[in-house]
This record gives C-alpha cells, structure tokens and sequence, in this order.
C-alpha cells in the first residue's frame, strides 16, 4: 500500500500532517459528489484516530491524534461531532477555506499568501490525490508517493540517529541495522507496539540512567547494547524508567543499595551474540 502526500505540506507541517491532508481531500470530495455529511455549510468525512493508525500502520493512534490536532491549530481543518448517538466520540473533519487552497496550491507556504488563480484556458498540471492506494506516475516534483516499506525505514534512521546521540555517555553506537537481522525486526516489532514517539522516548532516558551508561559503580560494569534495548522483555522496563536514576530520600539509612536490587538483565533468553545480529 502506498501512500501520497505534497512535499511542500509535509516540509511545512510534517510528514504525517501532509498524508492526513490528502487523506482528508480524497474523502471530503467523495462525500461532496455524493450530496453526503453536509454540516453548517461543509462536507465532513469521519473517523476514529483507532481507524486512521490501522490504515496508516507506521503510526501510532497517539501521534495521528497530535497530528490532527496540528492540523487544527494551523487552521487547514475542523473537528466536529455529527453523530446520531451521544455517544458515539467518534471525530469528524472537514477542510477549511485555507486547507483546500494549501491543497490546491492558491495559497504559497513559503509566502503565506494567496495566488492568483491561473487562467481556465491555461494547461496545468493535475495531480489526483490517493491516499491509501497510489498508481500515480507523475513526474511533479511536489508530490511524494511513499510506500510503508519507505516510512519504516524513515523511523529505524530516526532511531538509529537517537541511539548514536548518546555517544557522548559512553553507548556504543549502532553502525548498521540490516533488514531482515533480528535487531531489525526487533526493532520494528516495538515501533508497531508502542509507536515511534514512545521509542524515542525510551532511547532518551537511557541519559538518566547510570546504571544502563555502566557507570552505576557496581563490580559487573554492565553497559545496555542496542540489541538488548530492543528485545520484548527490556523495552518496556527502559521506556516506564524502572532504570532511571533514583533522588535519594532523607534517612537514617546512610548505607548503599545492594545491587542485588536492581533489575539488571541476566544472561538467557534476554541476550543475544550482537555480534550476529547483523
């Protein structure tokens, strides 16, 4: 499945926000041609954040929901709510004036203004936007059709670049991350599993712990690999910071916590040869 988004929208806003943007003009137009989810003087299309993460794999439900609310912010769309039941939260979106002219091309990013619109009789280039499917071959430099296979590989970079940032701790850096390796899939099994942002999330607070850095000042001097980092049992005890470093309270207790106590990985199922992870 690919999906297509402007490369000027997604340069302005982002990645994300630009394929919720052809998502939305693929959808509005149908129900506009169809007479259909005409509210207070616009075409809606709805959808839960729970149903856009399903169709838009590579992202996870909480940065669709932040994406979209940058989207609102920005003024380029509306949420509403026109379902029948009061119960029923499932979100409604429509373009507004300034999000179809950012789609049409009438309003510049790069000025922030209207243009003129070109004259009818004028050849122009039309580009027809698919979001879920793309079979467009154009050579339209401002638009980017970018296959699930594409975005995968954007986040392991985005990773692979947070992970060789903590260098200046002491973690030795990952040099290549092959597709198909363990750590690969590894890796990716995560970002399916908590998304992308917890990820990141979790490489950052490896900062906060001396103990994951090797410099707990414990005998064993154990140092976390990125191999170990990725694996099912570990990720999550990082990213819930069950090894970031602990304030000390005031007691009468002025002795050192065994270390005994700490959750350190222990050599089994939880570790593998890095070596032949490539």
């Amino acid at each position: 499945m690919n999906h297509s988004f402007k490369v000027e929208i997604a340069t302005r806003y982002g990645m994300v926000e630009a394929v919720l943007m052809e998502h939305l003009n693929f959808w509005i137009p149908k129900n506009r041609a169809n007479e259909v989810n005409f509210f207070d003087g616009r075409y809606w299309t709805y959808s839960s954040t729970k149903a856009l993460a399903q169709l838009l794999s590579y992202v996870s439900p909480k940065t669709i929901s932040r994406a979209l609310h940058h989207l609102e912010e920005e003024g380029l769309i509306l949420f509403g709510n026109y379902n029948k039941s009061a119960y029923d939260r499932t979100m409604w979106y429509a373009l507004t004036d300034e999000g179809q002219a950012v789609l049409s091309g009438e309003f510049h990013l790069s000025k922030g203004k209207m243009e003129d619109p070109k004259p009818e009789n004028q050849n122009a280039e039309n580009v027809q936007p698919i979001p879920d499917i793309s079979t467009d071959k154009s050579t339209d430099e401002s638009i980017m059709t970018v296959s699930d296979d594409t975005v995968r590989r954007t986040d392991v970079q985005r990773v692979m670049e947070a992970w060789n940032s903590l260098s200046d701790c002491g973690i030795a850096p990952v040099t290549k991350i092959s597709g198909g390796s363990k750590r690969y899939k590894s890796l990716l099994a995560r970002i399916r599993e908590y998304g992308i942002d917890a990820v990141l999330e979790a490489v950052g607070k490896i900062r906060e712990s001396s103990f994951l850095q090797g410099k707990s000042g414990g005998k064993r001097q154990w140092m976390i690999t990125f191999d170990w980092f990725v694996l099912p049992s570990n990720f999550p005890k990082v990213l819930e910071g069950n090894y970031t470093d602990k304030i000390p309270e005031a007691s009468a207790w002025s002795g050192r916590a065994d270390p005994a106590e700490k959750d350190e990985p222990l050599v089994g199922d939880d570790w593998f040869d890095e070596s032949k992870a490539l």
